[in-house]
């Protein structure tokens, strides 16, 4: 597959198509999305998601919609040997807009729940809030939304040497254990940074650290070492 930017927008949904024995998670508003390719995009289509790209290789298209009246947008990924679907990704708002969040937000979730269940605790099906602690990524969204993962904006970790910081940081990391939700802290570069989320029980992180952004291909061979 060719190297792909993914843009996360506050809510994201992933329908992996290995939940054994849910048929829920293989639909997305009564759109099976399993089986031919083709059979999947015509769906979409008589449904009212509009496809707007694909990827070089013809294995990733790329549709809008809108789900239950907020704007969505859909990744659909393809097995190229068997021209089956292999996974989906959807990512549904809001964009930019505060009043679409405020509005929507009950709604929204009572849709989602009435067609797929308590989805933040379901194999391979799960919400999470990115950049938490900035823009709308914020502590009533984390009240109000069933997350399952938090990853937490760098910000905070930037400045890990500041003695607010490793208070504010600390105390983030404490409330989101009792909460019981798994912890991703983004923008670690170097080793000290590293050894204070170990020290404080965080042991996900991603950063420079690790690896610098890389074509899929590049990431798919340092899998296989």
């Amino acid at each position: 597959m060719k190297k792909i930017t993914t843009i996360l927008i506050l809510l994201c949904t992933l329908l992996s198509l290995h939940a054994q024995g849910d048929p829920h998670s293989l639909r997305l508003m009564g759109i099976a999305l399993e089986g031919p390719v083709d059979s999947v995009r015509q769906q979409l289509s008589n449904n009212g998601f509009k496809e707007w790209g694909q990827s070089d290789d013809g294995e990733d298209f790329y549709y809008r919609g809108n789900f239950y009246g907020i704007r969505a947008k859909l990744l659909v990924t393809t097995a190229s040997d068997t021209n089956l679907v292999s996974s989906a990704y959807v990512t549904i708002g809001p964009y930019s807009t505060e009043a679409m969040l405020t509005k929507n937000l009950q709604y929204f979730l009572y849709k989602l729940q009435k067609e797929h269940g308590e989805f933040s605790k379901r194999d391979d099906s799960y919400f999470y809030l990115d950049d938490f602690g900035t823009g709308y990524s914020t502590m009533t969204m984390l009240k109000n939304m069933p997350v399952g993962e938090v990853k937490v904006d760098k910000g905070f970790i930037d400045e890990i040497e500041n003695e607010n910081a490793q208070i504010i940081l600390e105390n983030i990391i404490h409330m989101l254990k009792a909460l019981n939700k798994t912890i991703i802290v983004e923008g670690v570069e170097h080793l000290v940074q590293q050894q204070f989320l170990l020290n404080h029980g965080c042991c996900y992180a991603q950063g420079f650290l690790y690896h610098k952004p890389m074509p899929i291909s590049d990431y798919e061979a340092l899998l296989d070492r």
